[in-house]
């Protein structure tokens, strides 16, 4: 929903849910729930959640999270700090985790933001499914 343009305010949302199958090697992201293009305006953040929940995480594994995106098609990155869960059971659990993260725009590039996850034990397994959102708010600051 776009507010009113003026000093500052909200400016546009994009939200993504979805699921799918990966596997997760290593300390590796893997980045899914991509949001359609963005191109930024002038002072404008992007305010970004994300979240992911993994079924059947392997015992000793774990799921780690930060707020993803690129800038002009460009390879996919993330930041914030590293927020993850462990499967500390003896058996295959869900585990689910979430981050918030502000992320400071370039007006004119072209952004496209996602949920960053990855193994954050760093043992990898096979693929298993997952399900993730992305909710990005622009504002003006």
């Amino acid at each position: 929903m776009a507010g009113p343009q003026g000093i500052s305010g909200v400016v546009n949302t994009l939200y993504v849910n979805s699921s799918g199958s990966a596997a997760f090697v290593g300390f590796a992201f893997q980045y899914v729930c991509k949001t359609p293009a963005y191109v930024a305006g002038v002072g404008e953040r992007a305010v970004i959640n994300v979240q992911a929940s993994i079924d059947l995480l392997p015992a000793n594994s774990g799921v780690g999270v930060r707020p993803g995106y690129n800038v002009n098609a460009g390879t996919d990155d993330n930041f914030g700090s590293w927020h993850y869960q462990k499967n500390n059971g003896t058996g295959a659990a869900g585990v689910t985790n979430g981050m918030t993260g502000v992320l400071n725009l370039t007006a004119g590039s072209t952004y496209i933001f996602s949920t960053a996850v990855n193994d954050s034990e760093g043992v990898g397994f096979a693929s298993t499914t997952y399900l993730c959102n992305t909710m990005v708010m622009i504002v003006k600051v």
